[in-house]
């Protein structure tokens, strides 16, 4: 885990959502362990950031631990509709493609991080919560723990591919949020 001390000193340390990234690393190993470049392509960022921060999220909101809410998502009530007001913007339509998908969105890790950033981790966690909610919390962690083959144990869990899966996110999100 890695935080930087500015973010520390000046309390804008995102510590929930990283201490889930190091309890939710398995024996299989863990992607900070794989190259950059072979993570860059083939991580599935959507999910390990989605499931980090839902369940970061979560906890917060169960125990009323107070979270840093660095992507002003509004906590664990209002990600959603977060999300889906992102959604109908272009940074929105943008972020969307690469959920439900391998590999890292480089706007990350560009000047444009503080305006794709907050679109991408709200939905990724939209989407994971959905997921946690509609299969069960041991449906994610049973695919996190399947290092490299999240994806997969996703569909096979579910018994529905990825694109079946973001469609019934998104059209649950449609419907709640017209």
């Amino acid at each position: 885990m890695f935080i930087p001390l500015w973010r520390i000193t000046s309390g804008q340390a995102p510590v929930h959502h990283e201490t889930m990234h190091v309890l939710l690393r398995t024996k299989e190993g863990n992607w900070n362990s794989v190259s950059k470049v072979v993570s860059f392509f083939t991580i599935p960022m959507w999910f390990t950031e989605g499931v980090a921060e839902y369940l970061a999220m979560k906890v917060s909101h169960d125990t009323k631990v107070p979270k840093l809410d660095l992507q002003k998502s509004g906590g664990y009530l209002k990600v959603d509709s977060t999300c889906s007001a992102a959604l109908k913007t272009e940074v929105g339509q943008y972020v969307v493609d690469y959920i439900g998908e391998e590999g890292a969105m480089l706007k990350l890790f560009t000047s444009d991080r503080k305006t794709y950033a907050p679109p991408f981790y709200n939905c990724s966690c939209s989407f994971t919560k959905y997921l946690g909610e509609t299969y069960g919390t041991e449906v994610l962690l049973r695919s996190n723990a399947q290092f490299k083959d999240e994806q997969e144990t996703l569909e096979q869990l579910t018994k529905k591919d990825l694109s079946t899966l973001k469609e019934e996110w998104l059209t649950n999100l449609k419907k709640q949020y017209k």
